[in-house]
């Protein structure tokens, strides 16, 4: 029965070859944009991560600390949860290179230098804002600790705008869903409709309604199929496209950028799981058109 099922469906596709593609191709574009989106988060993840981009916290040591107790507060800064590293600028260092960049005279006298040691303490990206005040109000009360600075305004902003990038790609990936989802509902409709005698002899000559249905399903499967099939395509494409631009941005951080694609298995699964649901918003349209012709 399956077997003829999807001769049948074979047969309504041969039938309007015109409808099938169209349909294949709005499948297709519905589905490219967030399989688009979704591909490229999956590719600039790795790279992202290696990127410094977590908030960052600098101690100022007051002058006259002896290095041996900034080792100490640098240990206890490293310890703090979500702390990635803690680095040292030495005041003679900081101000060496004050002196280059200003372009003035160095003074060898050690009472020229106004700097402070300064205890570079980076968090990870994952922790809260929040959570990062908290620590710099903390450590605002340590010994040998003159000031903080820190500046979570930006890391704030990155946040807010991950999270509605996040939402607008779920967002979108439903609508596209919901649009593949009513157009293979109508045109499943529509053909079933258009044969309603067919139908009707079918059900006198006792066949069950989902054998009427399934050619319908079939051909809704195998539209939904080659439009996933499709949308992989094109989305393959675009992201050698913008590979090449991406890569040059990674060079300005000074990051080498290498596209890291998807694991093999995942356009099979894609595949299957979109095939599947063509079967079923086909199916539906279908029994709709059946229910209706038995109303009639």
């Amino acid at each position: 029965m399956r077997w003829y099922a999807l001769k049948r469906a074979a047969a309504l596709i041969r039938a309007q070859p015109g409808s099938f593609l169209l349909n294949v191709a709005l499948s297709a574009l519905a589905l490219v944009v967030p399989l688009f989106l979704a591909t490229l988060a999956y590719a600039i993840a790795p790279w992202a991560g290696r990127l410094e981009a977590g908030p960052e916290l600098n101690v100022f040591i007051a002058l006259g600390t002896q290095p041996d107790e900034i080792q100490k507060l640098r240990s206890k800064l490293g310890a703090l949860s979500g702390v990635q590293s803690v680095r040292l600028i030495p005041r003679d260092e900081a101000y060496a290179d004050l002196v280059r960049r200003a372009g003035l005279t160095p003074d060898a006298s050690a009472r020229a230098n106004p700097l402070p040691d300064v205890l570079v303490t980076r968090f990870s990206a994952s922790v809260d804002p929040d959570t990062v005040e908290r620590f710099a109000e903390s450590i605002r009360s340590f010994a040998l600790v003159d000031a903080v600075r820190l500046d979570v305004e930006w890391h704030r902003r990155a946040n807010a705008v991950a999270k509605a990038a996040g939402i607008v790609l779920i967002i979108v990936a439903s609508l596209s869903l919901l649009l593949v989802g009513l157009v293979l509902v109508a045109a499943a409709r529509v053909q079933a409709e258009s044969r309603r005698e067919e139908s009707a002899v079918l059900l006198l000559a006792g066949a069950r309604p989902s054998f009427v249905v399934r050619p319908y399903a079939y051909a809704g499967a195998l539209t939904l199929g080659f439009g996933a099939a499709l949308a992989v395509g094109l989305a393959t494409a675009a992201m050698a496209l913008v590979e090449p631009r991406i890569a040059a941005i990674a060079v300005a951080f000074g990051q080498e950028f290498r596209l890291t694609p998807p694991p093999f298995w995942t356009p099979a699964v894609l595949l299957g799981l979109v095939t599947v649901g063509g079967y079923l918003a086909a199916a539906v349209g279908a029994r709709a058109a059946l229910k209706r012709s038995d109303r009639l």
